[in-house]
């Protein structure tokens, strides 16, 4: 039966009722309303009353099916477009011209929106300028101090060098970008800091509202866009993530941006113009920019938008993103093979390389063992680390957080709807899970930050399991409240731990780095595996020596010969912690003496690699005529 729309009267509307059109001069047949942009289906159960788009469903009799909120709210939202709403209608209640509805709906939904966002910025401005030692306890880390003294080094004139005489691409471009245009307006070092984590704090802020956002437009719910980019806006983990002084923040929001135009891509059913080709290329090439491991993600996107495509006209605008793209990516990509030979970045390498050699040499060098080791990481990685992170808190068994998830999953997976919503979403999903999987599975290295993306998607997903819950109750109004809040209230307090301080170990660094400013020549130069803090903080030239940042220090680790790439660069002291500082393998060389000079902090349990000890480089090798 197709719908009865307002504006009939006695036994005309039952007639109209069974005409297979639209009463008011539409041509479209009335299950399947097509506004620009968009397909609405629309079920028919629902058509065994009138309709009032103004008012609640509960104003309606006793004839109500579990349907009828989600077509009379995608009736209410469509009213204005067709004239219809106005009209009197079989309601208990005066009605109010659908168009005045709309447009105090449309304000609300975007105070609240507004709302969000001004509260994820404002709770994030509070830690980025926080004091140091709070954000070293926290959110910072020491490989954003690399970042820091780059971009210093960079508008000093000194160019992509962290020691300032080696070159290195151990970074994503765009943040190092933003960081030196930070470097270049502020001078004093502490507040570039805050300013660039407030600027991190703003993408941050930015991505909480183009969750809600994605989220609203797959499942047009406005309580479950606010659920999904509430989670986003002040998940504890989420958070500290904005301000960790990395390329966290900004790759988020260019995720976050190029889904929101990938759904919009994918819904509509007119080929894309120029423009709007020209305007998703770009937002994926700004993506590969704010973190090249988005490649992933992009490629996902491109593949099923180009299957999905059916004809030439519409696989042209596909084709023209992926140029535009490459376009954005080509100038980071030429500049490395010329520096560097490679396009890959050595800190992708540098770490990765060393560990995988070193545990194949103990375990035997056997495409078994390394299939056992890469099954192993990444099963930590998604079954423990990835759940601990951001659905329960680490006391509680990862078995709970896998419960959460697959209840979330069969949400996600119940309805034709849903499945059509949460398929939408999983094409850079795919990608994203793809990305996590190479980065545990095949390098074998991780960090926290690695783990952003999903815990991003786990929000979203969140997001769209609230629209499946408030389509399948529809009528339960306080019931849904209650549940919401409860839900809220829980994960929470689950996640409360997640504000304690994790890194008392990284305020040791900071110790360390006064205690170089104050014990070592201005002239001296010092080699740390760890060098982020102490290169920033301690107004000495520090040598990085793990490779990170340092491509000669990469090559010297590979080739054995870290000692004599030591003695080349004049390192008269090497500060780090004490389980680190083997790695100089001093009782190798004979001729060479390693004294430690100080020990600075203690011992931490959270930490067993602490204290941080200096040692001085003493040899009887003239320096002078040590190879460079």
């Amino acid at each position: 039966m197709p719908y009865p729309l307002a504006g009939r009267e006695g036994d005309e509307n039952e007639k109209e009722e069974k005409k297979e059109g639209c009463a008011h001069g539409l041509t479209h047949p009335i299950n399947h309303l097509v506004i620009p942009g968009n397909r609405i289906p629309f079920h028919r159960r629902a058509a065994s009353h009138r309709w009032c788009p103004q008012l609640p469903l509960a104003s309606y009799g006793n004839r109500r099916s579990r349907h009828s909120s989600a077509c009379h709210r995608k009736l209410r939202e469509i009213g204005p477009h067709f004239g219809f709403g106005p009209t009197p209608c079989r309601c208990r209640h005066p009605v109010q011209p659908a168009n005045e509805w709309a447009t105090l709906g449309a304000v609300n939904a975007r105070a609240r929106l507004v709302l969000l966002i001004v509260s994820a910025l404002g709770l994030r401005l509070w830690f980025a300028w926080s004091d140091l030692e709070s954000l070293l306890l926290r959110a910072l880390s020491d490989d954003s101090f690399y970042y820091f003294e780059i971009a210093r080094r960079l508008v000093n004139g000194e160019g992509a060098s962290f020691d300032g005489s080696n070159p290195t691409n151990g970074f994503h471009p765009l943040w190092l970008l933003i960081t030196a245009c930070v470097q270049a307006c502020v001078r004093d070092p502490l507040t570039a800091v805050h300013v660039s984590l407030s600027l991190g704090a703003v993408f941050g802020a930015a991505t909480a509202g183009l969750t809600a956002a994605i989220v609203r437009r797959l499942g047009g719910n406005e309580t479950a866009s606010l659920v999904a980019g509430g989670i986003v806006a002040f998940h504890p983990t989420m958070v500290l993530e904005s301000v960790n002084g990395m390329e966290t923040s900004p790759a988020l929001c260019a995720i976050a941006t190029l889904v929101w135009l990938f759904v919009d891509w994918w819904q509509r059913t007119s080929v894309p113009s120029l423009a709007e080709a020209m305007a998703f290329g770009s937002a994926g090439g700004l993506m590969l920019l704010a973190r090249t491991d988005s490649v992933f993600i992009w490629i996902s996107v491109l593949f099923f938008l180009a299957l999905r495509a059916g004809s030439v006209e519409r696989l042209r605008p596909i084709l023209i993103a992926a140029i535009v793209s490459g376009v954005w990516g080509a100038p980071w990509l030429i500049w490395n093979l010329l520096s560097f030979g490679t396009v890959v970045q050595v800190s992708a390498i540098a770490l990765a390389e060393g560990l995988q050699a070193d545990y194949l040499a103990q375990h035997g060098d056997t495409f078994g063992v390394a299939l056992n080791r890469g099954w192993t990481i990444v099963r930590w990685a998604f079954a423990d680390t990835l759940v601990h992170r951001y659905l329960v808190p680490r006391p509680l068994g990862a078995w709970i957080g896998w419960g959460l998830a697959l209840s979330g999953l069969s949400l996600l997976l119940l309805t034709r709807d849903s499945r059509r919503r949460f398929g939408i979403l999983m094409v850079p999903g795919v990608g994203i899970l793809l990305g996590l999987f190479i980065h545990a599975g095949i390098r074998w290295w991780l960090r926290e930050w690695y783990f952003a993306p999903a815990g991003w998607l786990t929000a979203a997903c969140a997001g769209l399991g609230w629209v499946t819950v408030w389509e399948r109750i529809p009528h339960l109004n306080a019931q849904r409240a209650v549940g919401l809040f409860v839900v809220l209230l829980i994960g929470f307090g689950w996640t409360a731990q997640g504000w304690q301080p994790s890194s008392p170990h990284v305020v040791q660094q900071l110790e360390g780095a006064r205690w170089i400013a104050a014990n070592t020549p201005e002239d001296a130069r010092i080699g740390a595996f760890n060098a982020g803090i102490y290169g920033y903080f301690s107004g000495r030239t520090v040598v990085n020596l793990d490779g990170v940042v340092n491509l000669k220090a990469y090559r010297a680790n590979r080739a054995g010969g870290l000692m004599d790439y030591v003695l080349a660069e004049k390192i008269e002291y090497v500060i780090d912690w004490r389980g680190t500082l083997p790695l100089l393998r001093c009782r190798d060389h004979a001729s060479i003496r390693c004294q430690r000079v100080a020990v600075i902090g203690e011992h931490l349990d959270s930490f067993a690699g602490s204290p941080v000890n200096v040692i001085r480089i003493q040899s009887s090798i003239d320096r002078s005529r040590a190879p460079r």
